[in-house]
This record gives structure tokens, C-alpha cells and sequence, in this order.
């Protein structure tokens, strides 16, 4: 048999076992689909409701999504329905825990929608740390030690002002713990550039209250959704870094 022959075999056979598969493609390396959520003790009890999860799935990793608590779950999965608030209520060896996130959907184009953590912080582990504290968990999740007191080279009473969550950006740095956190220009306003610094991730772009602008750059191109082309090239002034994960 000749080498065409054998990649045509070879490219049927692979079309058969895929036959009654169903494949989601992009465009871009997507990340983590929904949440997934890390604890030390089972989880006997999830609940999903919000605009973005009351008609998702959740799963016992690594189950199937069924919606179903298997054996000693310590790790779930879940999938939003669609853009919005999802919240999470769940029961942990005894203690009930609530968490919410804004879901939105992935700028990468597929061929079946599906729905992301809108900060890239999907991943959420509820272990307590030796000190007591809680790894990787936000304020309102729980105790947590990453957020930062102040940021250099940043006035909130300027940079902030009359924006209706004044803390936003330290509750941002707190929940997603970026590699760093940069001040800037853009189209005349003040922006805040954040560098996820791993992994395919998007860098996010936001302005000065805390609205999502875009993905400037990251990904599995590294170009970013393309929704701010013009960011790195018309930025009027430099950087200013004014947080830095890695120290």
C-alpha cells in the first residue's frame, strides 16, 4: 500500500471513531470553561442559581456533568448557561459557603458558545491555608491575606473618583492575584492593564471603574479578542506599575 494510500485510510479511519462525537473548535486557547471549585473536606450539597448558573451543570471532577454528588467530592465543576452572575451555594463538611462570579462569553470564536470566569479567575480553592486563612479565595468568599493595603503609584481619590465601587481594584487584585497591575492611558481616560503573566491566558484591559474594555493581548495568538488594536500604540503616557504579583 502506498503513503497516500495509507493517510487516506488512516484519515477515514479517524473520521469513523469520531463519527457521533460532538467537538467544540476555537479559534484561540480558551482557558478554564465556568468554575471549578478546590476544597479540603467533601462537598455534599451544590446548589446553582444567578442570571448565569440557575440553568448551568455542575460536576464531581472527574465525573460526567450530572448535576450529582459522587463519593468524597472535593472538586467541582461548573458550567454556566450563560453570561451574567453565577452563584454557587454549597454545603463543605458541615459549613455552608456561597460564591458569586460574573461569567461571561469567551471572545474566542467557536464553534459552540460557552462561558468563562470574566476575570480569568475561574479556579477557586477553598482549603485553608496553615494560618488559618483561605487559599485563592476572595473577600467575600472568605478571610484572605493577598489583599494588598496600597498600591504604589495609584490615588485612589484620583484615579477613583465618582466611580460607584471606589475598591474595585483592590477587590480585582485580591480575587485574581495577577502577575502585575499597570496604569495607563487610553483614548484619553485612565485604564488599568492587567498581565496574567501564564498559560495561553488573556490580559485584561479595564477602565478606570472597573468595566471590562477588552483582551489587548495574550491568548493562543497572542493578539488578544482584537476589540483594542490601537492599545499599545496610542497609550499617552508610560506604565505605570503599580502592582506586582511576584514579589
Amino acid at each position: 500500500m502506498t503513503r497516500k494510500a495509507c493517510l487516506a485510510l488512516l484519515s477515514l479511519l479517524v473520521a469513523v471513531f469520531a463519527c457521533g462525537r460532538k467537538e467544540v473548535f476555537c479559534d484561540c486557547a480558551y482557558g478554564l470553561v465556568g468554575l471549578v471549585l478546590t476544597t479540603d473536606e467533601p462537598v455534599t450539597e451544590v446548589t446553582l442559581s444567578g442570571t448565569a448558573c440557575g440553568k448551568g451543570r455542575f460536576r464531581c471532577v472527574p465525573e460526567a456533568f450530572d448535576n450529582q454528588i459522587h463519593g468524597e467530592c472535593k472538586e467541582v465543576q461548573v458550567e454556566a448557561a450563560g453570561a451574567g452572575t453565577c452563584v454557587v451555594d454549597l454545603r463543605v463538611g458541615g459549613v455552608a459557603l456561597r460564591i458569586e462570579r460574573d461569567i461571561i462569553k469567551s471572545p474566542c470564536t467557536c464553534s459552540e458558545p460557552f462561558f468563562i470566569e470574566a476575570h480569568q479567575a475561574g479556579e477557586i480553592d477553598l482549603r485553608p491555608k496553615p494560618d488559618g486563612g483561605v487559599t485563592g479565595a476572595p473577600a467575600q468568599d472568605g478571610a484572605t491575606d493577598v489583599a494588598p493595603k496600597s498600591l504604589p503609584g495609584f490615588d485612589p481619590g484620583l484615579d477613583l473618583a465618582n466611580c460607584p465601587d471606589p475598591s474595585w481594584l483592590v477587590d480585582f487584585i485580591t480575587t485574581t492575584q495577577p502577575t502585575a497591575v499597570f496604569r495607563t492611558t487610553y483614548r484619553g481616560d485612565v485604564v488599568f492593564y492587567a498581565v496574567t503573566g501564564c498559560c495561553d491566558k488573556f490580559n485584561l484591559l479595564y477602565d478606570r471603574c472597573g468595566t471590562l474594555l477588552c483582551y489587548p493581548d495574550g491568548g493562543l495568538s497572542g493578539n488578544g479578542d482584537g476589540k483594542c488594536p490601537d492599545f499599545f500604540g496610542s497609550k499617552a503616557e508610560e506604565y505605570v506599575q503599580i502592582w506586582d504579583g511576584l514579589r
